[in-house]
């Protein structure tokens, strides 16, 4: 019997591990989304596994400000040993090239699919997450947006003209959505909590799909809410989807939880691929801070790329 084709390419980076900035416990995440990898590729999933190393700074540069990314980068080169903070995003010696090989994980992941590889689906299993981060700001443990380095990767690589960005993170990806005017014909949508960061509001502007769930409302409604935003994507017939997977949206987890199950996250994605069915995809990781949830989520969601 010959050997099944991989359907998802996996991308990750050696660095990951060396950004942690003693919080929310980076380390075991790395180690979470590993045993996950393993799990999915146990029970039969096919991957295709890849590890990037970093990106050209002159494509960092047509998302993100040049004078940000100097100042994020030299503020390790002039500190290596001296931990300090900005506002909710800690820098600590290997941010940066942690950072940096996330971001690394878009540029390889969109050659890929340029040069005509197997897969036509990706996960990029890589910390720190990216969301949050704007063209000159970090935020919300988030340096260098690697969702929005993949939307104008797709395009600038000729793999698409329209993408949409879908973030099934629990927080808005408030940075993400800044950087839309950097982003060619890409279109927006998020499902998130009515906390941090206190954007994401259902009138912003074109582009956005947004709601907002207030407290708990569980996975019916936040099921209802992503069928809702799904339409509105749909609508531009995109050419190419860029999931900003998180897992904070699970019960239990210590920063997001709006009440999902495993079940309730792995359908609403589903059913949003359904929607856009035969179009490549490039899932990145953002949030999850539960080690059992992310886990068992990234398994499930490797299964679904496989299989929409």
């Amino acid at each position: 019997m010959s050997p099944v084709p991989p359907r998802v390419l996996v991308v990750t980076t050696p660095d990951t591990q060396t950004h942690d900035p003693g919080t929310m416990d980076y380390p075991v995440r790395q180690v979470a989304m590993q045993e996950a990898i393993a799990l999915a590729r146990a029970a039969g999933v096919p991957l295709e596994e890849r590890q990037a190393t970093g990106v050209p700074l002159a494509l960092l540069k047509t998302v993100h400000c040049r004078r940000y990314i100097k100042r994020l980068s030299a503020s390790i080169e002039r500190h290596p040993s001296r931990a300090w903070t900005m506002p909710d995003a800690p820098i600590v010696a290997g941010t940066w090239m942690a950072a940096l090989h996330a971001a690394g994980a878009a540029d390889l992941a969109t050659q890929y699919l340029a040069a005509g590889g197997p897969c036509r689906r990706a996960f990029l299993a890589v910390r720190p997450p990216g969301h949050h981060a704007s063209a000159d700001r970090a935020q919300g443990y988030c340096y260098l947006n690697t969702a929005a380095l993949a939307a104008r990767l797709l395009q600038d690589r000729g793999i698409a003209t329209r993408v949409a960005i879908l973030d099934v993170d629990a927080h808005h990806g408030n940075g993400t959505q800044a950087l839309l005017p950097r982003l060619g014909e890409t279109v927006y949508a998020s499902v998130h909590g009515a906390g941090y960061p206190g954007t994401g509001f259902a009138d912003e502007p074109p582009r956005c799909w947004n709601r907002t769930l207030s407290g708990d409302g569980g996975g019916e409604a936040w099921l209802a809410a992503l069928d809702a935003v799904a339409t509105g994507l749909v609508s531009t017939r995109p050419d190419a989807v860029v999931i900003s997977f998180g897992t904070d949206a699970l019960r239990y987890d210590p920063v997001g939880d709006l009440g999902l199950t495993q079940e309730d996250l792995d359908t609403g994605v589903c059913r949003a691929l359904e929607r856009m069915a035969g179009i490549p995809v490039i899932s990145v990781m953002e949030g999850g801070y539960h080690l059992g949830n992310l886990t068992q989520a990234v398994r499930r969601h490797l299964h679904t790329l496989a299989t929409k």
